[in-house]
Formats: C-alpha cells, sequence, structure tokens
C-alpha cells in the first residue's frame, strides 16, 4: 500500500500537472484565413439566400441567413443560421464557431445544431476556393462526414455547394444556396 501512496503523490505533484509547453511557437494566422474572415464579417457579415427551390410544409422557410461576427480581433468569427418565414425570424438552426489553430496551422470550423447535433473540422484552400470538411454528430445517429465549399463569385456574393462523403469515399451532391450580402 505504502507503494502506492508514493506514486499517487508522485502523480499529484505541481510539476506533474502542469500543461507541457510547446517545443516551438504558433504558426501565424494565414493570409488566406484572414481574408475569409475580412469578407465574411465586413459591413455586420449579414448574408440571406432564398430556399424558394427548397421550400415546402416541413421546410416553411423563403429566406435562410447568416450572420458572421468577428472574434478576438478578427482572428476568428462566431456565426448563428435562421430562417425568415413571413417576416419573422426562426430559431437558430445553428451556431458557428471559426479560428486559426496555431498548433496545427489550419482553419477549423466548428458547429453546433439544432438537437444536439455537432460538426467539426478543417477549412483550408483548394484551387480557387475554400474547402471545409466536417464530421457530423447528433445524439443518436450514426456519424456523417459533409464536404462544404466556399466559392467567391464576387465582393457580395458567394456560393456553397455541399457534398455527403459515404464510407466508401463517393460524394453525393447536396444542397448548394447563392449568398448574398446585406447591408
Amino acid at each position: 500500500m505504502t507503494w502506492f501512496l508514493m506514486a499517487l503523490s508522485l502523480a499529484l505533484t505541481p510539476d506533474a500537472a502542469e500543461p507541457s509547453v510547446a517545443a516551438s511557437p504558433g504558426a501565424p494566422i494565414a493570409g488566406w484565413y484572414s481574408e475569409h474572415v475580412e469578407y465574411m464579417t465586413r459591413d455586420g457579415g449579414r448574408w440571406e439566400a432564398s430556399n424558394a427551390e427548397h421550400r415546402s410544409d416541413d421546410e416553411p422557410f423563403e429566406t435562410y441567413v447568416v450572420i458572421f461576427s468577428p472574434v478576438f480581433g478578427g482572428t476568428g468569427m462566431s456565426g448563428r443560421l435562421f430562417g425568415i418565414n413571413d417576416g419573422e425570424d426562426s430559431v437558430d438552426f445553428w451556431q458557428f464557431r471559426g479560428y486559426w489553430d496555431p498548433a496545427n496551422a489550419i482553419g477549423r470550423l466548428e458547429q453546433f445544431g439544432w438537437g444536439g447535433a455537432v460538426g467539426r473540422g478543417d477549412i483550408a484552400p483548394e484551387d480557387d476556393h475554400l474547402l471545409a470538411v466536417q464530421e457530423f454528430l447528433a445524439p443518436g445517429a450514426p456519424p456523417r462526414i459533409e464536404k462544404h465549399e466556399f466559392v467567391v463569385i464576387d465582393a457580395d456574393t458567394h456560393i456553397t455547394p455541399t457534398y455527403r462523403i459515404e464510407p466508401d469515399g463517393t460524394q453525393t451532391p447536396g444542397r448548394s444556396y447563392t449568398w448574398r450580402r446585406v447591408r
């Protein structure tokens, strides 16, 4: 029993409880990521997309709205997505957090949604657009992987095609929305 108490004492010493210090400095925020945050949050960060193509009794929203706000001096952003029906805002469907991960030199995107769903993954440049690949988890549901492209059309318009990535690697196209900045 004495050896156990000595081992426990060593394990609980302040030095053992201290987090390790990184051996190298964190990666600086990439220019593409800073530009992305500026683009999304500029002029109030409000973007709207028509939902006319998908509107139904189960999905009555005429328009979807996402509002992004800069955080931490513009090094990241938070956001919320909701719908508008008959001029009334819905509850938030998703809340977002985008940030630069200096330990891994990559942009991160996390979303928290209705029913306890969580999406998390990386965002990075690919060819002429940005690409986010996220794993989505929800209570009682199997995980799924989705790819979201972010394609800038002009200073006030971008599109977001989505794809579900199947376990065998096949990509099934999902919805695509055209988002317009609202000032």
